[in-house]
């Protein structure tokens, strides 16, 4: 099965670590026993607040007062508020809104403009336009990682480092995650906070009521460190006992095996001397080969599918004990009943580690995952930069808060879960790569990486491809 890996471009190079674990001790729900469960709000939140880390910026002296700053994206509900009265707002809905709000007031600009467009198309059409007439579109984008690698090839987008006013080092930043999306001094796009990446993040679902009969205790195993892609083949046999199917994907074929790869820890890209270096282990190609017939390959433990979208309606219905997905996924998982009754009692869990020394998790985010960057054609680099640098920093925090409360408040209701949503939150991971992943040099060289007969060794001329690469695109 690993020889249609990376069949996908959209999938091959996912996951550069750490959107940044922003959130307290004093906020995280304590451990608990898995048969306790909570109804309890978490409506805490961290001491530093967004208008904080606002306060901390030059406004300088007012020179941006009465301008207006544009943004263009597919993805509308990122930036204003689209549901109406304050009272019936969610709280990512709130946290999004006074985000806006704060950024307008704090400095005085007479609007901040959403242009919402129908397509990421669009955006690519009417940024090359832009460029190549020497006319102003946007002064940022909001659009996927496959696109922004396009758009950074095309040679469309600003490095954030050669930005005026921007500060990465700052107190106010989300350091952790902006220093794990550069290289060098060189970032053309950014997700985390600010874009609530951690919707893509690749999650295991499980089915409370299943796992109970069968005496399985997965977040346990997770706590003491034994959560292993091993540890789970076992309790997947176990939970198929009970007449179910014991696992079952959302993800298609070479989605899940990329996350299966990198919930080992790995990273396909690497930089070596400021140039990108293709990173391969073989040894784990094979383990994620015996993962894959051992779980997802066994049609007497998970069904076979033309349909994914067919795998979370089985889940909802409790005739899978074990679901990949993505995070995004809970929405349709925590549907109601007509009586108004959760179809399954249902938890979530991070993916197993390939093996128990590993010292954290991997929950890798796919490259649908929106991004920020800033197009060359903006009209002014200086005041595209001074709003960056403000945009990050209120965003830092308060959009990290609002995406979690509505998690936790409107799907999970239960102390496990919560716990398991920080423990993934910490470990959101990308590896460069996701930026390069829609370009097809890079999905050939993947291809012959990770889809060759022996799944060895890299070879010297795929090696020195991702340098000649590198020079390409960095400069």
């Amino acid at each position: 099965m690993l020889l249609k890996f990376l069949r996908k471009t959209s999938v091959f190079l996912i996951c550069l670590s750490l959107v940044a674990a922003t959130g307290c001790e004093s906020r995280r729900p304590q451990a608990v026993e898995e048969s306790e469960t909570s109804s309890t709000l978490i409506t805490e939140v961290d001491s530093q607040t967004p208008e904080e880390n606002i306060k901390l910026l030059d406004d300088l002296g007012g020179k941006y007062k009465g301008r207006t700053f544009t943004i263009a994206t597919t993805n509308g509900y990122l930036f204003k508020n689209q549901a109406g009265e304050e009272a019936q707002q969610s709280p990512l809905e709130r946290a999004v809104a006074s985000r806006m709000d704060l950024l307008k007031k704090s400095f005085d600009l007479k609007e901040i403009k959403i242009i919402v467009e129908d397509s990421e198309r669009e955006i690519k059409e009417k940024l090359r336009n832009a460029a190549s007439k020497g006319t102003h579109y946007a002064d940022m984008v909001c659009v996927s990682a496959e696109l922004t690698a396009e758009l950074t090839e095309m040679g469309l987008l600003e490095n954030m480092y050669s930005l005026p006013y921007v500060d990465f080092d700052a107190d106010y930043m989300p350091a952790n995650s902006i220093r794990e999306q550069s290289v060098g001094d060189k970032m053309f796009s950014y997700s985390g906070d600010a874009t609530l990446s951690m919707n893509s993040a690749t999650v295991l679902f499980y089915n409370k009521k299943l796992l109970k009969e069968a005496d399985l205790k997965p977040v346990s195993m997770v706590q003491n460190g034994s959560f292993t892609w091993n540890a789970l083949t076992d309790m997947v046999k176990e939970a198929a006992k009970q007449g179910c199917f014991g696992i079952d994907t959302a993800l298609d074929n070479e989605e899940l095996l990329y996350s299966v790869y990198a919930s080992a820890g790995n990273k396909f890209i690497t930089i070596e001397g400021g140039a990108l270096k293709a990173n391969y282990s073989g040894n784990t190609a094979k383990k994620v080969n015996e993962i894959n017939a051992a779980l997802f390959a066994n049609d007497k433990l998970c069904p076979t599918r033309v349909d994914q979208d067919d795998a979370i309606k089985d889940f909802k219905q409790g005739k899978t004990a074990f679901l990949v997905a993505r995070l995004d996924s809970v929405a349709g998982i925590s549907g109601k009943s007509e009586d108004g009754n959760a179809l399954v009692e249902w938890g979530i869990l991070p993916l197993p580690k390939l093996s128990s020394s590993q010292t954290g998790y991997i929950a890798p985010v796919n490259d649908i995952a929106s991004c920020i960057a800033v197009p060359k054609s903006c009209a002014d680099s200086a005041f595209a930069g001074f709003m960056l640098n403000a945009f990050l920093a209120a965003s830092t925090n308060g959009l990290d808060e609002g995406l979690k409360t509505t998690y936790i408040n409107y799907y999970f209701w239960d102390n496990d879960s919560a716990l398991m949503l920080n423990l993934i939150e910490d470990s959101l991971c990308y590896d460069y790569g996701i930026f390069l992943s829609s370009l097809p040099d890079v999905y050939d060289v993947s291809t012959r990486l990770l889809a060759s007969d022996d799944n060895l060794e890299l070879k010297k001329e795929d090696e020195q491809f991702f340098y000649k690469f590198s020079d390409r695109v960095f400069g």
